[in-house]
């Protein structure tokens, strides 16, 4: 069965499960951070007019659907998994998120 249609926690080979989870928290992770991005966009074409657009009805519906609504999914998902591997995922993503970042500034973490 492919992961996606497979229960995370179900069992799987090696460290599947948690890779699931850092899926996860990736999702999660780029819904939040998009959802901030678009929200400051707004706010600060909201703060130069009074009215609002239609562009920004579709922007805002379009983030819902694209962002907001799969990150609100990924996040009850990750509250469903059982507490050790919940924690194994977060302690792995935030490893990747540490190389990532020393990786790209150059500097060890």
């Amino acid at each position: 069965m492919p992961t996606s249609q497979r229960p995370i926690g179900a069992p799987t080979r090696g460290g599947q499960q948690v890779a699931e989870v850092v899926d996860l928290l990736d999702r999660y992770a780029t819904a939040d951070r998009r959802l901030a991005l678009e929200l400051d966009d707004i706010n600060a074409e909201a703060e130069s007019s009074r009215r609002v657009s239609q562009a920004t009805v579709n922007r805002l519906v379009a983030l819902l659907e694209d962002s907001l609504v799969p990150g609100v999914q990924a996040k009850a998902d990750l509250n469903a998994l059982p507490r050790p591997l919940r924690r194994a995922g977060i302690a792995q993503w935030t490893r990747t998120l540490t190389r990532v970042q020393s990786a790209a500034t150059g500097v060890a973490p």
